[in-house]
């Protein structure tokens, strides 16, 4: 089973994260903005060693911050760092009809780390009664399952 450790995270993150249990830390920006990011166990893709990364806002935007994406960096490759055999799995909310956008910026982010070339990240999108729906794969190159994971996140989607 995976975890977070704060301790961890606060070497490398720009941002002091707090520890709220083993699977989720908040932060506050410096702009006064609240975020909760955590990992939620994966019960219908992967089922084991597959987790659901959120990021949850817990005030208002108050403009860009290029350091909220250095810290949920931190936070993500903490999580990578406990166990090989995990997955990372996202799906980008249609809450507010941007997730197009959050899944550009995640991409985005994905790529400009210096650690992507260690990971596959694998996107699809789907429309779903009108809604597009965008969702995605990350799991270390040398996870030992690694194409079992892929084939099963493409085949279950692909059926949806």
């Amino acid at each position: 089973m995976n975890f977070l450790s704060a301790e961890e995270i606060n070497q490398t993150s720009p941002y002091q994260v707090t520890q709220v249990d083993e699977l989720s830390v908040r932060f506050c920006t410096q702009y006064g903005v609240h975020y909760w990011v955590g990992f939620l166990r994966d019960i219908f893709i992967l089922t084991e060693n597959g987790y659901y990364l959120y990021i949850t806002n817990e005030s208002e935007t108050k403009g860009a911050d290029s350091l909220v994406y250095e810290t949920v960096v931190a936070i993500i490759a903490n999580f990578f760092a406990h166990s090989a055999s995990d997955a990372m799995l996202y799906i980008c909310s249609p809450s507010d009809s941007r997730q197009a956008t959050r899944a550009r910026l995640f991409e985005m982010w994905f790529n400009k780390t210096e650690e992507a070339k260690s990971f596959t990240l694998q996107t699809y999108s789907n429309i779903d009664e009108g809604v597009k729906y965008f969702y995605g794969i990350i799991l270390r190159k040398d996870n030992p399952e690694h194409d079992k994971m892929i084939g099963i996140f493409k085949e279950f989607l692909s059926d949806n």
